[in-house]
């Protein structure tokens, strides 16, 4: 399947003075939600999960904002979470809301040293405050002399206008504003190094509801192992390489939450099953899907060839191939956009979307979902 959405980030300074590194990550549309994930066991099998004892688990909240201005009918849902930036004590660490994305491989914060309207909307983070040194993009301290090495990321996205970060790289520690949970010792903190913004477009960041985003991508999606926040954070604390996203139903309410280290039983709607994840060193949190059914009817897209599916947690939509899209309509009752019968606006009935993944498990989603 093809991402419909793609970031650019683009590394520049004294560290590399003859080449500019590419690091593309994409931001998926799949309705795919992140039970428990690992990137510790590149064949299939089932991994060992984490003991609920050892989780961390850190509380979010849902935020509805309109992007591209108030005038915009375009509305995006974001499920956000604190975390305290700094080495000192708890109390006196920066605290931030953010966006954790399995789209991208970075840390990105607005920053006191971001002067633009965008980013005056958001708390700043102050690398100063905490004394964190400015670092050139190979982690080592810059010259205070000399210009340090910079990042400039692009956003190109489907459900909002395209824009770009500036920022400059920083070592510090992202720490976890969690709940502990029982006979848990752990601090929820790893040292890395982050993305300090020091300049940013007004679209699509000025109308976003988080100070930053905190990329959970495998370690392919960084620009090295130090950059990684989930390699680090397990590393450092000891916990198994894995986390779980839980998104109550709207209709029923209750608390969105993000565990690092395992998941909670008590959250899964069913049994447990695993889903390998394809070609991991690349970076992407993706699936292979297997066949795509509307019913019991089978549709040609991946048939004659391999179809991947990325797990974006945050996107809430669906995106697919442009070229299967007249087949997708056709089976799902939809011609040249008409809903299949009167009374059906909100189209909400219909058949039902299986997609089957490698694995043997099947998603299936109704056509209210």
């Amino acid at each position: 399947a093809q991402a419909t959405c793609s970031l650019a980030c683009c590394i520049t300074g004294s560290a590399f003075p003859d080449a500019v590194i590419m690091i593309r990550f994409f931001a998926k549309h799949c309705l795919l939600v992140v039970a428990a994930a690992t990137h510790a066991h590149k064949t299939f099998g089932v991994p060992d999960v984490g003991h609920t004892e050892g989780l961390v688990v850190l509380p979010l909240s849902r935020k509805v904002t309109k992007l591209g201005g108030a005038e915009s009918l375009v509305k995006k849902s974001s499920y956000v979470g604190k975390i305290r930036i700094g080495a000192a004590t708890r109390e006196e660490r920066q605290e931030m809301l953010v966006l954790f994305d399995t789209g991208s491989g970075q840390i990105v914060l607005d920053s006191t040293r971001c002067t633009a309207p965008a980013c005056m909307q958001h708390h700043q983070y102050s690398p100063e405050r905490n004394g964190a040194p400015i670092v050139n993009a190979d982690g080592q301290i810059a010259d205070s002399s000399a210009q340090s090495d910079t990042a400039l990321i692009n956003l190109d996205s489907n459900d909002a206008e395209p824009g770009h970060v500036r920022g400059i790289f920083v070592r510090d520690h992202i720490c976890l504003a969690m709940e502990r949970r029982k006979g848990s010792g752990m601090d929820g903190c790893a040292e890395v190094i982050l993305v300090a913004a020091t300049n940013m477009t007004n679209q699509p960041f000025l109308d976003v509801p988080f100070d930053g985003i905190v990329g959970l991508g495998l370690e392919g999606l960084s620009a090295g192992p130090d950059y990684n926040f989930l390699g680090r954070l397990t590393a450092q604390e000891g916990m198994q390489p894995q986390f779980a996203l839980f998104v109550p139903n709207q209709a029923e309410g209750g608390r969105a939450e993000i565990t690092f280290g395992g998941f909670r039983p008590e959250r899964l709607a069913g049994p447990l099953f695993w889903a390998p994840v394809a070609a991991p060193e690349v970076g992407f949190w993706q699936v292979v899907v297997q066949a795509v059914r509307i019913g019991d009817q089978e549709l040609d897209v991946c048939k004659d060839s391999i179809c991947r599916g990325f797990v974006d947690s945050s996107s809430s939509q669906l995106g697919v191939p442009e070229d299967a899209m007249e087949e997708l309509e056709v089976a799902m009752g939809f011609k040249n956009g008409a809903a299949p019968s009167e009374g059906n606006d909100d189209c909400t009935v219909g058949p039902d979307l299986h997609l089957v993944l490698e694995g043997g498990l099947t998603l299936t989603l109704t056509a209210r979902e």
